[in-house]
């Protein structure tokens, strides 16, 4: 069985949460197991949270869209942000930093 989401959100946290439940309630239609829809919840909501507070520029959005056939799921977020710039010189945060990770 395949079948397809694709939606666009206001870029706002709120917007984030509600495209986090969307995207969840679409995947679930299609019996995965509550721990793998826990799993993917995590890592989407990390993702749409990251667009709402790095993508975030006023009267912009961001756009989910997912695509799912048989075992497979593929989800992507894109946001209007100017993104991140890339630096050779970069440095790892310390191991207790609160955050910081995603880069690396």
């Amino acid at each position: 069985m395949t079948g397809e989401f694709r939606a666009r959100f206001p870029n706002t946290r709120r917007a984030a949460a509600f495209a986090r439940r969307s995207v969840i309630s679409h995947i679930a239609a299609y019996g995965y197991a509550d721990g793998d829809l826990a799993d993917i919840e995590t890592a989407v909501g990390e993702a749409l949270a990251n667009a709402a507070e790095h993508g975030h520029r006023i009267e912009t959005g961001f756009e989910v869209h997912v695509y799912v056939e048989l075992d497979q799921i593929v989800i992507e977020v894109q946001d209007e942000g100017g993104g991140f710039p890339s630096s050779p010189t970069a440095v790892l945060p310390a191991h207790d930093a609160p955050r910081g990770f995603g880069i690396f």
